[in-house]
């Protein structure tokens, strides 16, 4: 949340795309969400943040990180249920998705319960 959120007020105030490309990936913004910084110290040592983007956006991020701590967290969605029958992609997926989690059981020598 706090990653699109970031990324469209910046967006809206540029009048222009802010991409991942552009230094704030997923992975960079979940570790300053997990790190929560409070200075601009802490910031420079979050891990493939780039150098220049915390320099031209570390206050509006910090003052971000910090209003975040402050606010209640919201309600979790909740999830629809699809009605009738999964079309083949979804099936082919959950397929996909099982035998990984199969295979991935099997390297990490975890029993698994099919």
């Amino acid at each position: 949340m706090f990653c699109s959120y970031w990324r469209s007020g910046v967006s809206s105030r540029l009048s222009r795309k802010i991409g991942r490309a552009t230094g704030l990936r997923d992975d960079i913004l979940i570790e300053i969400s997990r790190l929560r910084p409070h200075s601009n110290g802490a910031l420079a040592r979050i891990r493939n943040l780039n150098e220049h983007t915390a320099r031209v956006h570390g206050k509006h991020i910090l003052k971000l990180v910090s209003s975040a701590a402050r606010r209640e967290p919201g309600p979790v969605p909740t999830q629809q249920r699809l009605q009738g029958k999964p079309s083949n992609m979804q099936e082919a997926l959950a397929d996909v998705l099982h035998g990984t989690g199969i295979l991935y059981a099997d390297v990490q020598s975890m029993p698994v319960s099919t």
